[in-house]
């Protein structure tokens, strides 16, 4: 189980199904799904979206990749559908996620609260919450 767990870890961006990874176990892949989630504690499909959102926070943190490269390397070659799907995860954006690594030292201002922590604290405006606005509320103060 854990070389199968290695595998996935070592290349998030192959998408290996379960069905590869119980072949590579030698189990039948309802015996496999059922061992790995008792051993490693999630489903297989599970593990492999979470190791593809670690390994792209870490690219966001540490290298100038754009969102649709990052979606790339990480095996998700539709960036939109890695944003929504990194949002749901991380609690925010690929790119909000990438301002607060950056920090102030990049001239982008202090970051509050911690990376990745979901439900954060947030300001009154902007794409908060997850959920797309309109501009329909700007429109109304002027």
């Amino acid at each position: 189980m854990q070389a199968v767990a290695e595998m996935v870890e070592e290349n998030p961006q192959n998408n290996v199904s379960v069905l590869e990874m119980a072949r590579a176990a030698n189990l039948s892949n309802s015996r496999f799904r059922e061992l790995f989630k008792a051993l490693i504690g999630m489903s297989p499909k599970q593990f492999c979206l979470h190791v593809q959102i670690e390994k792209a926070k870490q690219l966001l943190a540490s290298s100038e990749l754009c969102i649709h490269e990052v979606a790339e390397r990480v095996g998700t070659p539709d960036s939109h559908y890695f944003s929504r799907i990194f949002s749901r995860k991380v609690g925010v954006s690929p790119s909000e996620y990438r301002e607060r690594c950056l920090g102030p030292e990049e001239g982008k201002g202090p970051r509050a609260g911690g990376l990745g922590i979901r439900g954060g604290v947030r300001g009154g405006g902007g794409k908060g919450g997850g959920q797309r606005r309109g501009t329909s509320g700007e429109r109304g103060r002027r």
